[in-house]
């Protein structure tokens, strides 16, 4: 079998996707044309051939890599995941609809005061 990467290269790719790996599995996708009536067909056996595409893919994987022996990248048993940041505390909502109407309300009284203070009473026209 033709290797496009040597092992070295792939233990460093997967120490990465380990590294960066929040959760304790390692996922793959594959994509499949859907304007290809080859690949389509190709999903169509898949999903119907098994009760997990991943599983399937494993299954594959068994049937295809029986016979090579290689040393899988191993995980340090004391090494622990990533673990998500805490979630931060929303401030104190209660009282928002409260203080945003105090506060345009105290706009509101400035602008008038403003305007009252800088306009000459000039009479009544009529």
């Amino acid at each position: 079998m033709a290797w496009y990467k040597s092992e070295e290269e792939v233990d460093e790719i997967i120490e990465n996707m380990i590294k960066r790996t929040k959760g304790s599995h390692i996922t793959q996708s594959v994509s499949f044309n859907k304007r290809s009536p080859r690949q389509m067909r190709w999903l169509k056996l898949a999903l119907m051939s098994s009760a997990s595409f991943g599983g399937l893919v494993k299954e594959m994987f068994s049937e295809r890599f029986a016979d090579i022996d290689i040393e899988p990248v191993t995980v340090e048993q004391d090494s622990k995941p990533v673990q998500p940041e805490p979630k931060k505390d929303l401030p104190n909502t209660d009282n928002v609809i409260e203080n945003v109407v105090k506060s345009k309300k105290i706009h509101i009284e400035r602008e008038f005061k403003e305007v009252s203070e800088n306009t000459r009473n000039v009479g009544n026209f009529l």
